[in-house]
């Protein structure tokens, strides 16, 4: 019997991968729904429609390098697929999960990608492109705007881990940080039966 968690479709079952393998957008676009949702990670807002997928990702496999599926798995009418990619000599980790309709059409995509300095190269590099599609104004605004984030992800990228506490105190233990903890709680019990005692 079939495992209902299939990780590893077949080819022909396969419109993300082969759309990314192949480049082609209209094979890729008819695997669509006609009223498809794409939620972009950049913007709260979704994307609505066949023709706007069509722009979107259009500018998309103009812009990226090659595209690599890292992981797959797939439960009922979900599927959540790992890539890597390059864009502009970077690479760009990404989750797309995709559900698709009782008629095989995927009718939903929602991206997700990481790190930050890679959403900053993203929006700087596809946003104006992707405006560009209506007209100069609308482009030259959207560059404007995303240039900045590139430069400021980055400068985030080298302060933040001195900033934050991504690695533990040296001589710092589990068993120490337990020991602390425990403390913690006995004093706020021994507070809380003072407070009672009082009333």
């Amino acid at each position: 019997m079939a495992d209902p968690a299939s990780r590893e479709p077949a080819a022909s079952d396969d419109p993300f991968g082969e759309g990314w393998r192949t480049r082609d957008l209209e094979r890729w676009i008819d695997a669509l729904a006609s009223d498809v949702v794409l939620h972009s990670p950049l913007l709260t807002t979704p994307f609505r429609g066949r023709e706007v997928a069509r722009e979107l990702y259009g500018v998309l496999f103009d812009l990226f390098g090659q595209v690599t599926i890292v992981d797959r798995w797939r439960s009922g009418d979900t599927e959540v697929v790992v890539w890597r990619g390059e864009l502009r000599h970077r690479t760009v980790e990404g989750v797309d999960m995709l559900r698709y309709r009782p008629e095989g059409t995927i009718g939903e995509i929602r991206v997700m990608m990481r790190p930050l300095t890679a959403i900053g190269l993203f929006a700087a590099a596809v946003g104006p492109a992707f405006a560009r599609r209506r007209g100069r104004a609308a482009a030259a605004l959207t560059w404007f705007l995303s240039q900045p984030l590139g430069p400021l992800f980055r400068v985030l990228d080298r302060i933040a881990p001195m900033l934050l506490p991504l690695r533990g105190r040296p001589g710092a233990t589990a068993s120490g940080s337990a020991s602390g903890a425990e403390r913690d709680s006995h004093g706020s019990l021994r507070s809380l039966m003072a407070r009672r005692r009082r009333l």
